[in-house]
């Protein structure tokens, strides 16, 4: 019985801990106009993650990209 109530405490101080480390990230941006494919490449070789892209009002497209600071 005691056991499993320590298994069961281990597993929740784990869970705990993990979301406790996921809320400390902070992200910085970076919005790109008329972007390229070559670009896109150049931005996620240093770390860029594409976020979303969009237009403004169905003209100029546009990209969103986010690292971890």
């Amino acid at each position: 019985m005691r056991s499993k109530v320590l298994i069961i405490l281990m597993l929740v101080a784990s869970l705990f801990l993990a979301g406790w480390q996921m809320q400390k990230t902070t992200w910085e941006y970076k919005v790109e106009n008329g972007i390229a494919e070559k670009k896109i490449n150049e931005l996620g070789a240093q770390g860029w993650e594409l976020a979303s892209c969009g237009s403004y009002n169905g003209g100029m497209p546009y990209c969103i990209f986010k690292r971890a600071k």
